[in-house]
């Protein structure tokens, strides 16, 4: 449906449910979204997010089971999210960290 190949997206998320199923369908396995976000550790706002980036290691993401494809489509996710809903209080920076996350696991 939303999910391409090679990391990328075939259709940008238009709806909050377009975006629910992006998010579901790029959890690493038998992992529920909120144990993801405490996992991620990208706490409640967009300034906790960003600073998360500063100690952000690839030995986390890939022991959470994380790819880098992944981690773009939730990027993807939380950039629609910032324009579906431009006052929500942390999608501008869980999008930056996890673009950041996709780059550091494609140097992995």
């Amino acid at each position: 449906m939303l999910l391409g190949g090679a990391g990328s997206v075939t259709n940008e998320p238009k709806s909050m449910n377009e975006v629910a199923v992006l998010m579901r369908q790029s959890l690493p396995e038998g992992m529920s979204p909120s144990e993801f976000g405490e996992r991620i550790g990208w706490g409640r706002g967009s300034e906790d997010a960003v600073e998360r980036m500063k100690t952000l290691t690839v030995q986390e993401l890939t022991e959470i089971g994380l790819t880098s494809e992944a981690a773009t489509y939730w990027a993807v996710a939380y950039e629609a999210i910032s324009r579906l809903m431009p006052r929500n209080p942390s999608a501008t920076g869980r999008a930056a960290l996890m673009r950041y996350a996709a780059k550091l696991l494609k140097g992995a």
